[in-house]
């Protein structure tokens, strides 16, 4: 069950087609996007603690998926900036950096 707790720029069709979205770390870094549309959904499974997912929509209709705490962070930012500035699309740039303790971690700038 998906409760969405922030949307902008995503339709409800394309929260049902969020089910064949492309997952961020499956991505380069660096990949570049125009986003026009975000989602932040608090999921629960059965079994499963609950957590958010994140979901982003490319100006080419591409859906993408995260469950990254870092990538869910700078989808807030992302969102706040988007309606602070009035705007429909951003530039965005996908990054990828090592922590201290060895792990990959993903994040968005604009």
């Amino acid at each position: 069950m998906q409760k969405t707790e922030r949307i902008i720029g995503i339709t409800r069709k394309t929260m049902v087609n969020t089910v064949s979205s492309i997952s961020l770390k499956n991505l380069e870094a660096d990949t570049i996007f125009t986003l026009t549309g975000l989602a932040i959904v608090l999921k629960e499974e059965p079994e499963e603690k609950i957590k958010y997912v994140g979901y982003l929509q490319d100006n080419e209709g591409c859906i993408y998926n995260t469950i990254s705490p870092s990538v869910i962070k700078s989808m807030e930012a992302i969102m706040d900036y988007m309606e602070e500035e009035q705007i429909s699309e951003v530039v965005t740039s996908l990054k990828k950096q090592r922590s201290r303790n060895g792990r990959d971690f993903l994040y968005l700038t604009i």
